[in-house]
């Protein structure tokens, strides 16, 4: 009804003109893609019953498959939706996405991983390239992004205890030897390499000056004849001073370790780094949406407090190069990091 029309241009128009602008646009595609969103949702006025209405018309009308040929297709949402019917996740999140912009609705196509299996030897999640999945979110004025999976659940083979467990162990070892064998990183090991040559010096000139100071005892004796150079047990003495420099050794090494562990780990410490930012802005009011990226709630937060802006765009690239740069951050990278959290919990609100 006319009624109808006015209602759904009432709820459409509030939508922010940026949100409109980039989250509305639409690929070339058939005309029957926007008939058949528009069937789908024809007895429905908000736009969340709408977005209810066209994820469910997916999930019921269509069949969920990794398998889905060799067929290229020119076309492959007016394929999936109108002649094969069988996809997978992103087929489904494409279509939804798609027919939610035709109605009018803002949404965006999302593509991560599922969380993964807990593995209980190593503390610590397992995702596979099959966890990888594609699901939609939809802006809605009062709650901003909201997600929703169009996707049908697949019931996936669960393994025996006993397998699960040794597969985890087998998991857990392997990602030791990856992380501290095979991708042992030049700078590692060059940074160990240093420290224990610096260690083998410092031991070097220990005992080369142990030796000095022995003589030095010894002189006046040998001069009186009371203590013969040939009994002096300096075979016994080499082995207590080698055991000496194996002790200093071994701890050298074991001292290294921790700190190349804690390097190896810095990856982490820029996921922390980034919560504890974030939390000290929450503080401030200014929270992060869950929808946004990193990028965007920088630059948000460059528009809403200046102050505090240059420090929060620092940090959000030392994030982003820990995370997602293949490589480490120094320590150096985690201490200017500290300070700027000191300075950014000092910004007046």
């Amino acid at each position: 009804t006319s009624l109808s029309n006015e209602d759904r241009r009432r709820e459409l128009s509030a939508y922010p003109t940026e949100v409109k602008r980039r989250f509305l646009q639409l690929p070339s595609v058939d005309p029957q893609v926007a008939e058949l969103a528009h069937a789908v949702t024809r007895d429905v006025l908000t736009p969340y019953g709408m977005t209810i209405a066209i994820k469910q018309h997916l999930l019921s009308s269509y069949a969920y498959s990794l398998d889905v040929g060799s067929m290229l297709s020119a076309s492959p949402l007016e394929d999936f939706l109108f002649t094969r019917k069988t996809g997978y996740c992103e087929h489904y999140a494409t279509a939804m996405v798609v027919m939610l912009r035709t109605v009018g609705i803002p949404a965006r196509l999302v593509t991560g991983f599922l969380p993964g299996e807990w593995n209980d030897f190593g503390h610590y999640y397992v995702v596979r390239q099959q966890d990888a999945h594609a699901w939609v979110e939809v802006w809605f004025p009062r709650s901003g992004w909201v997600t929703f999976d169009p996707t049908p659940s697949v019931m996936k083979p669960v393994p025996s205890p006993l397998l699960k467990q040794v597969g985890g162990l087998v998991d857990s070892i392997r990602l030791k030897w990856d992380r501290f064998v095979i991708h042992y990183s030049f700078y590692d090991q060059m940074t160990v390499a240093q420290g224990l040559r610096n260690q083998g010096e410092t031991v070097r000139t220990y005992f080369s000056s142990l030796i000095a100071m022995l003589k030095g005892w010894l002189a006046p004796a040998q001069d009186a004849g009371a203590v013969p150079t040939s009994q002096i047990p300096w075979r016994a003495l080499g082995s207590v001073f080698l055991c000496v420099a194996c002790v200093l050794f071994i701890g050298a090494c074991l001292r290294r370790r921790r700190v190349n562990t804690a390097f190896l780990n810095s990856d982490l410490a820029s996921i922390r780094l980034y919560e504890r930012m974030l939390a000290v802005l929450a503080a401030r009011g200014v929270s992060k949406r869950s929808g946004a990226t990193a990028l965007e709630f920088s630059a948000r937060v460059c528009q809403e407090c200046q102050a505090a802006g240059p420090l929060v765009q620092e940090l959000t690239a030392l994030y982003y190069r820990g995370r997602f740069g293949h490589e480490s951050l120094s320590h150096y990278d985690l201490q200017q990091a500290e300070q700027m959290l000191t300075q950014l919990a000092s910004v007046p609100r």
